[in-house]
């Protein structure tokens, strides 16, 4: 029986976008179900975004020299981008896709559209290009996601995840009862999978 692995993540954190690449390959090598959860790094976000703290403007490199030095390793385009967007729509619409069976399809679209290439996660020109790549009709995924019926959905999750004292992402829960929180070394993951299977 497949070990679950609860992995609450946020579309702009940038951590989160490496640790996909994590479960990617534990969900490759070892015999474990990922669902994905949302949790809002600042849910007070406004529609056009937030800057990044001065000091954080100034040294990008510097402060995300691990992340940048993860992603040329992994041969994964990356960056930065300001203003950090607002992820509801993001988390929405990701729901939408989940209904469809189709939730790891249009999360790896927009994760690359924002990370890779510094599109507003917002931008409804964002969220429809990701869902026609994720061979989804773009009509319906914003009609969903501008009628608000996937909000609670959303807000569900991350009242969840607040509710187990999770403050950081990304936070990975095996079989509901370890928790590995933050990016950690892909072994961290493997050897936690092996315990559980002892």
């Amino acid at each position: 029986m497949p070990i679950s692995v609860t992995i609450y993540h946020d579309f702009v954190c940038p951590y989160c976008y490496l640790s996909q690449f994590l479960a990617q390959r534990l969900q490759a090598e070892k015999e474990i179900e990922i669902t994905w959860r949302a949790y809002l790094l600042n849910p007070a976000t406004p529609p056009e975004g937030r800057a990044l703290p001065p000091h954080v403007q100034t040294n990008k490199r510097q402060i995300f020299a691990k992340l940048y030095a993860l992603t040329e390793e992994l041969g994964v385009p990356f960056q930065i981008r300001e203003p950090v967007s607002n992820s509801l729509r993001a988390h929405e619409a990701a729901e939408v896709a989940r209904s469809q069976g189709k939730y790891r399809p249009l999360q790896q679209a927009l994760l690359r559209r924002y990370f890779g290439e510094g599109e507003d996660l917002y931008a409804w020109e964002t969220i429809r290009s990701a869902a026609e790549q994720a061979d989804l009709d773009p009509d319906a995924i914003q009609d969903a996601v501008a009628s608000g019926q996937y909000r609670d959905v959303v807000m569900a999750q991350y009242a969840t995840a607040k509710a187990q004292g999770i403050e950081q992402i990304p936070t990975f829960i095996f079989d509901e009862t370890h928790r590995i929180t933050g990016l950690q070394p892909y072994d961290v993951y493997a050897q936690t999978v092996d315990r559980l299977r002892a």
